[in-house]
């Protein structure tokens, strides 16, 4: 149970340190793209003290891991600048959809009653969060409807090929899976950023990025060894769900970024599907 706790404030831990960096005007992709460098660098020299031995399976599906974590960042710092870190941290989390219906219908997970009871109250609570109007008041726009919808989509690949190459049982190479996974991601980022920046970097973005780099190693590894504790559809959704309620609850009493109705709503469902799929 320690492993989905830790995995929860890591994935928390990610949208809020974004979201802080967002509110102190440091370029948030700058800050994803260094991130994404400590975190490969941390993986890497966990690969070198292991010992880890060259795995296809950690290379190929750590690396369509990685593309599609750096696309999902740049697509979730855009949703925040509007929406948020709440909001935008919805969209994210509701993302676990995909890794759950492919954990039921790929490789056969069967939750039971009352962890499909969570599943469904956590589903039903993060679309209600994601309808709430977010920081600037505004209601939701055929374009903002479809960079939601992206960020749900490629957060839940992400997730996704975390559990495809769990499937493999290949514990000795989860440090190269993750070292390679955020080389990539790095890589794609850094790219990203060097064809839109226009300034050097600042102090402050190599701060965030630093403590956002050991947040994503350690997110990544903890995915895998939550995986050991729980089901996929039983794990994303509680993470989700607690992550939800952690960032809702920070952003609203300590940057006073308040949920309307429906966020509240939200919130207090997520909290109810996390009592009732641990029962």
């Amino acid at each position: 149970m320690i492993a989905p706790i830790l995995l929860v404030v890591a994935f928390a831990g990610l949208a809020l340190i974004v979201r802080g960096a967002q509110r102190r005007g440091a370029d948030e992709i700058a800050v994803g793209a260094i991130g994404y460098v400590a975190a490969a660098g941390v993986s890497w020299l966990v690969v070198g003290v292991s010992g880890t031995t060259l795995v296809l399976p950690a290379v190929g599906i750590g690396a369509l891991g990685g593309a599609s974590c750096a696309l999902g960042f740049v697509l979730l710092a855009s949703a925040m600048k509007t929406k948020g870190a709440a909001i935008a941290a919805a969209a994210m989390n509701l993302g676990v959809l995909v890794p759950i219906l492919a954990a039921v219908a790929v490789w056969g997970e069967r939750p039971g009653l009352t962890a499909i009871i969570g599943i469904i109250l956590a589903v039903i609570a993060m679309p209600v969060l994601a309808l709430d109007k977010g920081i600037d008041h505004e209601p939701l726009t055929p374009r903002r409807v479809g960079l939601l919808l992206a960020v749900f989509l490629v957060n839940g690949s992400v997730l996704a090929f975390s559990d495809w190459f769990h499937a493999y049982g290949l514990l000795s190479a989860r440090p190269l899976y993750v070292a390679v996974f955020f080389t990539v991601a790095a890589i794609s980022a850094a790219v990203y950023w060097r064809s839109h920046g226009e300034r050097l970097l600042r102090r402050q973005e190599l701060a965030w990025g630093a403590l956002l780099g050991v947040d994503n190693a350690a997110a990544g590894l903890l995915t895998l060894y939550g995986l050991d504790a729980e089901m996929a559809s039983v794990l994303f959704a509680l993470v989700g769900a607690l992550t939800l309620a952690s960032v809702v609850v920070f952003a609203a009493v300590v940057w006073r970024e308040m949920p309307g109705r429906a966020g509240w709503i939200g919130l207090a469902t997520a909290v109810a599907a996390l009592v009732l799929a641990k029962l």
